[in-house]
């Protein structure tokens, strides 16, 4: 038996295991392979904002029989998406090297094919660049992609869903995924008839989005984001609308969240979610473990890089500014305070532990694969951002799974004992009594709730995979 006898559906999953280059040669080369490898090769179609790239697409477009193959649309904005003018190290002093830069023409035109053919296309990925800025800043000479540009850009894909959802001869668009999104998005694009229209079919969405630098930095520009809430419109206008229909959902910052800024999920029910997916989320209250809890529909969950705010101090803030609510934390004293203890400098512990929370969410009855641990955030253009790779999470404990703010955000150091650790920061000092510190029974409690939900997880897969026979 030879290639030409083996049936189409072992020649699709051969031609998973070959490389793109080499696709190509064998399509090119072999009229057994030419089918599977040509379905692959345009399985995924990307538009990147270059001339040749842009006629490529078109090309497609033009081919009824190639159009058809494309499940998965990736539009790509600009042509360095690493690119980030406050990046002193990544761009290297080239500070205008973007300057007077605009999308070629055709680019929007393309996207606009999506609304027009491709009738199998299930999902589209925008991915913009890493530099969002609300206004040029003053201190450089250009800004990569003003949010004007990444309007339009938002308006010319949500218009897309709108068509796509009224006619019947092209299939829904029922994932969206979009990278880089500022966290300042003008509200005017969700209150938008398209983007409510696009919305309303969408059974997946997956968000990653970068903080705005403000052009006029604040005095407290490093500690907190511009504005006490995350992504302010998130929630009324991007996820409320669609909850009871979403069966995935992803939310990535930049920046810690959950806590400073805050994104208030309490009583949200998304009866259909079935993977979720936070990245960078802090974890302060116990209405966000309460939430969690809630969503009882859950098969898998990764949490990745989302520790527990065990240390939180304000320092000439008013913590009403961000909508910090202590009530359930412990107030720690200062030593050098005067006659108002109180007054002014504000440090409070959390006396939440990553053991009652594995336990808690052991409790989670379809939960059957969990992820837990801190991937590498940096995203230079030799790796690729752990967004990307989210589903690929693994179980891991690290000591950044605890975390304290002042001024800043800070894990805890591990001394020589590997199981030891401890906080260290100046106020330390101040603090009536011993330095509060995360010893080895931290590392065992959680290791040992860890466990035992990974055993639970397990044994339910094994149960689900039996009942699939």
């Amino acid at each position: 038996m030879g290639f030409a006898d083996l049936p189409n559906e072992i020649l699709t999953i051969i031609c998973c295991y070959i490389s793109i280059p080499d696709l190509k040669t064998v399509r090119r080369l072999s009229q057994t392979f030419k089918p599977p490898a040509t379905q692959r090769l345009f399985r995924v179609l990307i538009l990147k904002p270059h001339l040749q790239s842009i006629q490529r697409w078109n090309n497609v477009f033009a081919d009824t029989e190639l159009q058809c193959l494309v499940k998965f649309a990736v539009i790509e904005t600009f042509p360095d998406l690493y690119w980030d003018s406050n990046d002193y190290e990544y761009i290297d002093g080239q500070y205008d090297k973007y300057k007077g830069w605009i999308l070629p023409e055709g680019f929007i035109a393309a996207i606009g094919t999506l609304s027009q053919g491709f009738l199998k296309t299930c999902s589209i990925k925008i991915k913009f660049s890493r530099d969002v800025t609300n206004e040029p800043r003053v201190s450089r000479i250009t800004s990569a992609e003003p949010p004007t540009r990444r309007r339009m850009l938002l308006e010319s894909v949500f218009t897309t869903l709108a068509i796509r959802s009224v006619n019947n001869e092209l299939a829904n668009v029922d994932v969206l995924k979009v990278s880089n999104l500022s966290n300042f998005t003008h509200d005017t694009i969700a209150v938008s008839n398209s983007f409510q229209m696009g919305m309303r079919v969408l059974k997946e969405l997956h968000i990653q989005v970068r903080q705005d630098v403000d052009p006029v930095p604040s005095e407290n520009e490093f500690d907190f984001p511009g504005d006490s809430y995350f992504m302010p419109h998130l929630k009324s206008q991007w996820l409320e609308p669609i909850a009871s229909q979403l069966t995935s959902l992803s939310l990535y910052f930049d920046e810690y969240w959950g806590v400073v800024p805050i994104l208030e999920l309490k009583g949200m029910k998304f009866p259909r979610l079935r993977s979720l997916a936070l990245g960078n989320y802090t974890f302060g209250y116990e209405w966000q473990l309460d939430w969690l809890i809630s969503l009882t529909s859950l098969e898998i969950l990764m949490l990745e890089n989302c520790p527990i705010l065990l240390i939180i101090a304000f320092f000439d803030l008013e913590m009403q500014t961000y909508g910090v609510d202590a009530s359930g934390w412990r107030r720690v004293r200062l030593n050098n305070m005067e006659a108002d203890p109180y007054e002014g400098d504000e440090v409070f512990e959390n006396p939440a532990r990553w053991s009652r929370y594995f336990d808690r969410i052991r409790g989670l009855p379809n939960l059957v694969e969990f992820g837990f641990g801190c991937a590498d955030w940096s995203s230079g253009a030799d790796k690729p951002c752990s967004f990307q790779a989210r589903s690929r999470l693994k179980p891991e404990l690290l000591p950044s799974r605890y975390v304290y703010f002042n001024d800043d955000w800070y894990t805890p150091k591990v001394d020589d004992d590997p199981e030891f650790m401890r906080f260290d920061c100046s106020f330390w000092d101040d603090i009536e009594g011993s330095e509060p510190k995360l010893g080895s029974d931290a590392w065992d409690k959680d290791g040992d709730s860890l466990d035992r939900l990974l055993e639970t997880v397990c044994e339910r897969d094994c149960k689900k995979y039996e009942r699939s026979r």
